[in-house]
C-alpha cells in the first residue's frame, strides 16, 4: 500500500509533510503469518487475551538495526517498515523494530482481533513526541501497552498510581498528575526511580502519528546501534559497545565490543553481517555531518 506525502505550504516555506498511512489492520496476511504459532484457548474477549497477544508480540526485539538499514532505501522506497516487512525481516534475520513500527503493527493486530486500539504519543526527557506506545480501550476503560519499552501486561489509566513488578528487583510505576493532567512512567530498581516518559490520555490520528514517525528518522536514536530485550529473568540493553544486564540482584555494566557482538549473534540471533552494514552507514553519516 502506498504512503502519500503531502507537503504543507505556508507562504513560500515548506514544513513537514502530512503523511497518509494505511490502516494498521489492513495487513492481514502479515498478521496471519506472524501469529501462525500463537495459541490461546480461553476467552478471547478479555484483557488476558490482550496480554497474551502482546507477550507473543514480544518476540520482536526492540532494535534500530532494521531502521538504520531502511534509511539507505528511503530515497527509492517508502521509509516506513510496515507489518509485512517486519514479519519478513523477523523470519529471515530475527529483526524487530523501534517504537513507531512496533506500535503500528501491534495496533493493527489488536484491531484485527476486535479490540479498540490506537497509537499514543509520549515525551521522553530529551524531546517531545520522541516515543510512542499503544492505548487499548476495553469495556470503557483505557490501558497502556508499550512494545517499544517492553510493557506487555496492560496497565490501567486510573488517574492514580499503579505499580507493576517485572522481575524480583525491578518494577514499573505509572503516576498521574491532576494539576498537569498527565501520566508519567517510571522504572525502579532497589528503590531507585528513573523517569522514562510522560503522556496525556489523548487520541492521536494516523496523520499525526505518521508525521511523528517520519520525524523519528532524524532522532538521536539513529546515531548509534541500540537493542533491548526483557524476559522474566533479565533485561539486556546494548548501545554501540556498551552492555548492561540486570539479572535479579546482579547488574553487569561493561564496554566490550566482543561481548556485545556475541550477545547480538547468540541471544538476539541477528547476523553480524547486518551489524557491519549498519556501522558502515553510520560511518558515512558521520563523515558527511
Amino acid at each position: 500500500m502506498p504512503v502519500i506525502y503531502i507537503p504543507i505550504l505556508c507562504g513560500m516555506e515548506q514544513s513537514s509533510p502530512l503523511v497518509k498511512l494505511p490502516d494498521p489492520s489492513s495487513f492481514t496476511r502479515a498478521t496471519d503469518i506472524f501469529l501462525g504459532e500463537f495459541k490461546y484457548s480461553d476467552e478471547r474477549s478479555s484483557l488476558a487475551f490482550v496480554a497474551a497477544l502482546s507477550q507473543y508480540f514480544a518476540r520482536l526485539p526492540f532494535e534500530n538495526i532494521s531502521k538504520i538499514l531502511k534509511t539507505e532505501k528511503a530515497m527509492t522506497e517508502n521509509e516506513f517498515r510496515f507489518p509485512d516487512e517486519i514479519t519478513e525481516d523477523h523470519l529471515r534475520w530475527h529483526l524487530g523494530g523501534t517504537c513507531y513500527s512496533l506500535t503500528f503493527f501491534l495496533v493493527g493486530i489488536l484491531r484485527e482481533n476486535g479490540f479498540d486500539a490506537e497509537p499514543l504519543l509520549c515525551h521522553m526527557n530529551w524531546g517531545l513526541n520522541s516515543h510512542t506506545a499503544t492505548l487499548v480501550t476495553f469495556r470503557e476503560k483505557r490501558y497502556l501497552l508499550d512494545p517499544g519499552y517492553l510493557i506487555h501486561q496492560p496497565i490501567p489509566l486510573t488517574r492514580s498510581t499503579v505499580r507493576r513488578q517485572r522481575r524480583s528487583m525491578e518494577g514499573l510505576e505509572l503516576t498521574y498528575s491532576e494539576e498537569e493532567d498527565k501520566y508519567t512512567l517510571f522504572t525502579h530498581r532497589n528503590g531507585q526511580f528513573t523517569r522514562r516518559y510522560w503522556f496525556r490520555d489523548q487520541s492521536v490520528g494516523m496523520d499525526e502519528f505518521g508525521l511523528r514517525w517520519h520525524e523519528s528518522f532524524s532522532a538521536p536514536l539513529m546515531n548509534g546501534i541500540c537493542l533491548t530485550q526483557v524476559t522474566p529473568e533479565e533485561m539486556i540493553y546494548i548501545h554501540n559497545d556498551y552492555l548492561k544486564i540486570n539479572r535479579g540482584t546482579e547488574v553487569i555494566k561493561q564496554r566490550n565490543l566482543n561481548e556485545v557482538e556475541r550477545i547480538i549473534r547468540d541471544i538476539f540471533h541477528i547476523p553480524l553481517e547486518l551489524l557491519e552494514e549498519v556501522r558502515a552507514i553510520l560511518d558515512r553519516k558521520g563523515e558527511s555531518a
